[in-house]
């Protein structure tokens, strides 16, 4: 699921191996959704260097239970309504 935030940025929300992660996206011209790149980084000599494998730009929240814990979390410290009940069927996932 993607959600638009303003014309040139977007986040998805998905699902790998019961795991959920926020990915970070950008709108293309085309108005496409893409997901945003890069390569995760470890220190190496007391400097950052960059990692082999180029991933999708993420936050990973956990499974179904853990990621919805996290969500709400967020609405609070943003003054938004907690979800009650995680087999709300109105919940995109």
């Amino acid at each position: 699921m993607e959600i638009k935030i303003n014309e040139k940025e977007a986040v998805s929300i998905e699902e790998y191996n019961g795991n959920f992660s926020l990915v970070a996206c950008q709108v293309g011209n085309d108005g496409k959704i893409y997901k945003k790149w890069g390569y995760e980084s470890y220190r190496k000599d007391g400097k950052s260097v960059p990692g082999d494998k180029i991933r999708p730009v993420a936050i990973r929240l956990g499974d179904n239970e853990k990621a919805i814990s996290v969500l709400n979390a967020l609405l609070a410290v943003l003054g938004g309504k907690f979800v009650s009940d995680p087999d709300d069927p109105n919940i995109p996932f």
